[in-house]
């Protein structure tokens, strides 16, 4: 049976990602004893939109603060979602309006709100 993967190598995948985003600005939540708990593994805005994804292995679950955070941070209109994968994240992010290009083995993102965010 294979191992279940860490949700940090999940992390870090996703944020690997999103270094490629070029209209938005992320950064990862590293929890301690000076942060507040229940906030998102990942957070950023995204062309002007709040972006909160807590990140899960397959078959984890938030917790109920997390879950109640998420829900603020809908509520205030950001886009707040548990994922599971990379795919999953980035299914967030293309139905944020976002489109991808893959340029000299790049991915370059479109920002609908400003046009190219690149010129391709």
């Amino acid at each position: 049976m294979k191992p279940r993967e860490r949700e940090s190598a999940i992390v870090n995948r996703i944020m690997e990602r999103l270094k490629g985003v070029e209209c938005g600005w992320f950064f990862k939540v590293h929890g301690g004893a000076f942060q507040a708990a229940g906030i998102p593994d990942v957070v950023g805005c995204l062309c002007g939109r709040f972006i909160a994804l807590e990140v899960k292995r397959p078959g984890g679950r938030p917790t109920r603060l997390q879950e109640w955070v998420l829900d603020r941070i809908r509520r205030a209109g950001g886009v707040a979602a548990v994922v599971y994968s990379l795919d999953e994240a980035e299914a967030i992010i293309k139905a944020e309006g976002r489109e991808s290009r893959k340029v000299d083995g790049e991915w370059k993102d479109i920002c609908p709100e400003r046009q190219e965010c690149e010129r391709l």
